[in-house]
């Protein structure tokens, strides 16, 4: 199958990728001595791994490190996977092939809770989502962007929710009002990388991802716990193991069913790559490592039928994104955290039917996710939630609005619905005229990682509040 996919053509250009060629998570200070495990695979695929399809999932970590502090576990220890077969000889006769990587790995007696992360990318207007529709303030602020009437959902006498998450509204949300770093800047690549590093001041950050360092601490010894989903990997992901990964098309795992000698011997030999060897370097352990649990989650991959679930969805790349979270999910395979994106926010322009759209995009897709989840009867062990970088300024300049700090964020599955934490003043703004976030970043991941995952906050963040009580219905 050669499926991938589907184009938007209304869907921007990853601004990622546009904003700033050296833009990427910070690299490791001894990345002049460690490779990476995602150039270890990067090197692989010229060759025969590269054919066998190592790279249609790419790992995203750092290299091993030990130093203390949240997030940084030591180093990874080397698998000791078996290799399913011999690597030398003649090509295996067919009624011989080793089993696929994907029958010999173990599974769970329930179900266990996943986080699902949804990055709007750009910046996400606050006040053009949560609407604080009965204030004169943002009237006088914003004199054509201010949302009609009949564009918005009363929430109650003076908050109302765009008609453009309806869907996802009548499904059920909890809204949590004046997210944001206090202090925080207006640069999007530094507002970015703290919120993938999971850290809220400007220096020192993190060498890992926050959703790395959760899934560090989530490892089962599956193939993957957390996976990135989209054209590119997320710096939220680099990992002190190897435990995450990047998919940019599952169909590219179809040679790892083949059943034929040519394909036998591919699987074994990059099965014995992968095998442990007293004489390793830590640098090659974790390659190793991470190559055996590439090869074994190309096994689960190759059961998804990639045409058949694209058809359920929304033909959007946000669409195609929750169509493989779903088949992921439903696979029991060990991954906890997924990581999707979405974009771009940054409506400096046009910012009426740009936002409309982007939003209407997200309500569509994510209704069809959850609506799947339901059908899977998973609704209750899978927490979905939003995250952007910043908000925008209160005040419209010409047909958008500049970047900000405070915003808003969605959270849906088992949560208590309505709105949650105090909205911030468009009154007292802050120096720079912009909102003054009254929800952080950390309360925020705090309670999603505590609160819904069970891991303590003060292994993630360097400053780690309580978790926010009544947001999950936990």
């Amino acid at each position: 199958m050669t499926s991938s996919p589907p184009e938007d053509p209304q869907q921007p250009e990853d601004p990622q990728q546009s904003k700033d060629p050296q833009h990427g998570a910070p690299e490791p200070a001894n990345e002049s001595t460690h490779h990476t495990r995602r150039r270890f695979l990067t090197f692989l695929a010229g060759g025969a791994a590269g054919a066998a399809g190592a790279g249609a999932i790419y790992a995203q970590n750092s290299s091993p490190s030990t130093s203390s502090g949240p997030g940084r576990t030591g180093q990874a220890s080397p698998s000791g996977t078996e290799a399913p077969g011999s690597t030398s000889g003649a090509p295996a006769a067919p009624n011989t092939l080793p089993a696929s990587p994907a029958s010999t790995l173990p599974t769970f007696s329930g179900p266990l809770r996943t986080l699902v992360v949804i990055e709007l990318n750009g910046g996400n207007d606050g006040l053009a989502t949560l609407v604080p529709y009965s204030n004169d303030r943002l009237a006088a602020l914003r004199p054509t962007l201010m949302p009609k009437p009949e564009a918005i959902i009363a929430i109650d006498d003076d908050f109302g929710i765009t008609t453009s998450l309806k869907q996802n509204w009548e499904q059920g949300l909890a809204l949590v009002q004046g997210i944001g770093i206090p202090g925080g800047s207006g640069s999007h690549f530094e507002m970015e990388r703290r919120w993938w590093s999971g850290t809220s001041t400007g220096s020192d950050l993190a060498t890992t991802g926050f959703l790395g360092r959760l899934c560090d601490e989530l490892d089962q010894g599956q193939p993957i716990t957390g996976l990135s989903l989209g054209t590119r990997r997320s710096p939220a992901m680099l990992s002190a193991k190897p435990v995450t990964a990047g998919l940019t098309n599952p169909s590219v795992s179809w040679w790892v069913n083949q059943q034929n000698a040519w394909f036998s011997n591919l699987r074994t030999g990059i099965a014995g790559l992968s095998n442990a060897s007293s004489a390793d370097s830590p640098t090659v352990s974790v390659a190793r490592e991470g190559l055996g649990s590439a090869l074994d989650f190309a096994g689960v991959l190759s059961n998804v039928d990639v045409k058949d679930i694209t058809a359920r969805y929304p033909k959007t790349a946000l669409g195609w994104q929750f169509a493989i979270a779903a088949e992921v999910i439903s696979a029991d395979a060990g991954v906890r955290v997924i990581h999707v994106t979405h974009g771009n926010f940054d409506t400096h322009d046009s910012q009426s039917g740009t936002h409309e759209h982007l939003l209407g995009r997200l309500d569509e897709a994510l209704a069809y996710f959850r609506a799947d989840l339901a059908e899977k009867g998973r609704t209750d062990d899978v927490l979905i939630a939003t995250t952007s970088e910043f908000g925008r300024r209160p005040q419209q300049s010409g047909t958008g609005t500049d970047h900000g700090s405070a915003s808003m964020a969605l959270l849906a599955g088992p949560v208590n619905n309505g709105r949650f934490g105090e909205h911030p003043s468009l009154k007292n703004l802050d120096e720079n005229d912009n909102l003054v976030p009254t929800f952080t970043m950390d309360e925020y991941y705090a309670t999603i990682a505590e609160g819904w995952l069970g891991v303590p906050a003060s292994t993630l963040l360097t400053n780690a509040p309580p978790v926010v009580p009544g947001l999950l219905a936990t």
